[in-house]
């Protein structure tokens, strides 16, 4: 597999396959890297033509590790073969066989997911996060560590919750929202809204 980005997230899910005694080949694509190598283990190729031959003749599997949301989807849309992979800890506390997780999402360790939930595309929910029944994630959300997102919960796209948040069922939050850490949400939040404490 090939991690687009190597950077804080890119170790992130180094560690976590490292972890999950994950077997294959992993090598890092980072065309702003100055390094030949990460942890002078993983090799970091910087041109998108060995990029497109790393995925045609060797894996098709990749996974992108950048935190900004939209250019994760920026490279998503550029990457044209290959497999966009998901990472999913083995180290969960549960993920429900009757939940939907799409492509290229990451679920750290200690997250417990229950039934009926639905996670979008290129997704990022960290460590130790609780998410109730019914609830439907869009594409490109990032949530934080500690976050408890009670049940029939919706949230738009291009949306960051931070760490320790709390959401309260039956609660709508827009597209490009930001929710600081810490924060309980109780009420509804528009498109574009900031909410910190």
């Amino acid at each position: 597999m090939i991690i687009i980005g190597a950077g804080n997230l890119g170790k992130h899910v180094i560690d976590q396959l490292e972890q999950d005694d994950y077997q294959r080949e992993l090598i890092f694509f980072d065309e702003n890297f100055s390094k030949k190598t990460i942890y002078n283990k993983y090799q970091v190729i910087s041109k998108w033509e060995e990029l497109f031959k790393y995925l045609r003749e060797i894996d098709k599997e990749y996974f992108i590790a950048i935190g900004n949301p939209r250019i994760r989807k920026k490279i998503h849309l550029k990457i044209s073969e290959g497999k966009y992979t998901s990472i999913l800890s083995k180290h969960v506390g549960i993920i429900s066989k009757y939940s939907t997780i799409g492509e290229g999402t990451l679920i750290q360790p200690a997250c417990c997911i229950s039934h009926n939930v639905t996670i979008g595309i290129s997704s990022l929910i960290h460590a130790s996060t609780l998410i109730g029944h019914n609830v439907n994630i869009s594409n490109y959300v990032t949530i934080g560590s500690n976050v408890n997102i009670l049940k029939n919960v919706k949230i738009g796209e291009f949306t960051t919750i931070s760490p320790n948040t709390l959401i309260y069922p039956d609660v709508k939050i827009g597209n490009n929202v930001y929710i600081g850490p810490g924060v309980i949400v109780k009420n509804d939040i528009r498109d574009y809204e900031t909410i910190i404490r």
